[in-house]
């Protein structure tokens, strides 16, 4: 692996709405450029895939979405890239 690394787009989300459980999960693509662009090109579209998808494995109102991203697989806690997030602050 060059040292670039692979970077993923990833959803971070919490289950039970109080946050006692956050599930992190995601999609590899070989450089920052490729994951925002895959990205900002498909926002709404993953959204939705999103939100369907959750509503049918935990049930509708049973999670709440944090955070859509890019980030570098090999260096998860280094500087992420926040595409849309539900927390209520600037990005």
């Amino acid at each position: 692996m060059n040292s670039i690394g692979i970077w993923m787009l990833y959803s971070l989300f919490a289950l039970d709405v109080n946050g006692e459980r956050f599930v992190f999960e995601g999609k590899e693509f070989y450089s920052k450029q490729e994951c925002i662009s895959f990205s900002t090109k498909n926002i709404t579209d993953l959204n939705k895939a999103l939100t369907y998808r959750l509503d049918y494995i935990y049930g509708k109102n049973s999670y709440v979405v944090l955070e859509l991203g890019c980030v570098q697989k090999d260096n998860p806690m280094g500087r992420k890239i926040i595409l849309n997030n539900n927390l209520g602050k600037d990005v």
